[in-house]
């Protein structure tokens, strides 16, 4: 622990010290890396866990718990090594798992020795891994074993845990109060195999008896739910903040910051600002007039109320924490902050193309099904998003939409949906997007079983 403080205040001497160049190193960290550059991995039960991590300083791993306990320490083991003659990560560390079991899925991080908060990226990485087993289609979070008891706030983000073992398998939620009624995912809730379904503005919709379903070859296995929709009369309510038009601010450029929140329609709020120069801005800086939006989700109505933070001829005193404060007419307060850099010169004009189907490798499907490739697109300057044209490459020429490929495009993502596979389908689907001088390009593969041609 002392090493850990000997390096953090030598950062902190280096800032105060030396500008220019040795600022900017203080800048640069250096994570753990692992030997997976995947966010996930799927690994069949019983077989053998092997995690490789390298890094500049001592290195310790943080493995799953289940309800509680962690990993039995006869199946794990853990070889550390140093390499004097390695430039930069001389430091390794080998976990291996044996006879790894479904209830071993989840999150498996490596870390700088000393770390305490694991939500900083540069003293900690993770992989998660999903063990695949075909009778256990999820892991078991509850001593009461198929049965959860959630709490649900207003205004609070919730998770239902329903986690399943494979990264494939379909899982959907149920409403089973009265006449039954899947989910349907939206906006307001969605569905991730590394943590569950995330409601991000529970409502008095989710209050009562509900299911998680996962099905996969043929195989049913649920979870039942108990939500309990508690209304916020003592919690504060939670603005968070969009900062989708302040990435990578330079010098003497415009950066907006929305902050928005989300409560009860007859809520009365006051929402204000705090932020590096504003006593001195000398009318750079405005915030505008709170706004709100009427939303209904399932019937039930909310107000969306937001207001923007202008910085324009953006300068490097600017840098700082960023803060929106908003109090109800009951006094409850809450805060969110994030904090902006003001860099002296812009990144390169890009276009990232990026998806979540592992396209490392081939993508199995049968005939007579339906595939459903979705894209996201991003770009900087975000204002370069405007003018991307993006279009789908097979066999060497543009694909054109008709009945069998169907095309679906917004400003943030690109579909392309295949109805009823046949043999003839299987080739590679190579999405392009362009704009200016800017180019990028992401291909899937796709291989299609079954004899229908």
């Amino acid at each position: 622990m002392q090493e850990k403080n000997n390096r953090t205040l030598s950062c902190f001497f280096l800032a105060i010290f030396c500008f220019g160049q040795c600022f900017a190193n203080v800048l640069v960290f250096h994570p753990p890396v692992l030997n997976v550059d995947e966010p996930y991995i799927d690994l069949q039960s019983n077989g053998t866990l092997t995690i490789i991590c390298v890094g500049i300083y001592p290195l310790e791993w943080k493995t799953p718990s289940l309800m509680g306990g962690m990993i039995n320490d006869s199946r794990m083991s853990v070889k550390s090594s140093i390499n004097l003659s390695e430039p930069v990560n001389k430091h390794k560390s080998t976990l291996t798992i044996e006879d790894i079991d479904f209830n071993d899925t989840g999150y498996y991080t490596c870390y700088y020795e000393g770390t305490i908060d694991f939500t900083l990226p540069d003293n900690s990485t993770s992989l998660y891994v999903f063990v695949n087993d075909p009778l256990h289609l999820f892991v078991e979070t509850s001593i009461f074993t198929g049965h959860l008891l959630i709490p649900l706030q207003q205004h609070r983000k919730a998770i239902l845990p329903c986690l399943p073992t494979s990264s494939s398998i379909n899982v959907t939620l149920w409403k089973t109060d009265g006449e039954e009624e899947m989910v349907a995912m939206a906006g307001d809730i969605e569905f991730d195999p590394r943590f569950g379904f995330i409601i991000y503005y529970p409502i008095i919709y989710f209050n009562g008896y509900f299911q998680c379903r996962a099905v996969s070859d043929g195989v049913l296995e649920a979870i039942n739910l108990t939500l309990i929709y508690m209304p916020d009369t003592f919690n504060p309510p939670q603005p968070f903040i969009n900062t989708s038009e302040a990435q990578h601010p330079v010098v003497n450029s415009t950066f907006i910051l929305k902050c928005t929140v989300i409560v009860d329609p007859d809520t009365r709020l006051f929402i204000s600002w705090d932020y590096p120069n504003k006593n001195n801005s000398q009318g750079r800086i405005n915030e505008t007039q709170p706004y709100s939006q009427w939303k209904t989700a399932r019937s039930f109505k909310h107000q969306e109320v937001s207001t923007n933070l202008i910085v324009k001829n953006a300068q490097s005193s600017d840098s700082g924490d960023y803060v929106c404060t908003v109090t109800d007419h009951s006094q409850k307060t809450g805060q969110a902050d994030v904090n902006i850099y003001v860099y002296q010169s812009p990144q390169p004009s890009h276009i990232n193309l990026t998806t979540d189907v592992d396209i490392s490798q081939p993508l199995i499907s049968e005939a007579g099904e339906n595939v459903k490739f979705v894209a996201s697109v991003t770009a900087y300057p975000p204002s370069l998003l405007e003018e991307v044209e993006l279009f789908w490459i097979k066999g060497g020429k543009r694909l054109k939409e008709d009945n069998h490929y169907h095309v679906n495009k917004t400003n943030s993502s690109m579909i392309l949906e295949i109805k009823q596979l046949t043999r003839a389908d299987a080739d590679t689907y190579v999405l392009h997007g362009r704009a200016k001088d800017v180019n990028s390009s992401l291909a899937i593969v796709l291989e299609v079983k079954g004899n229908v041609f």
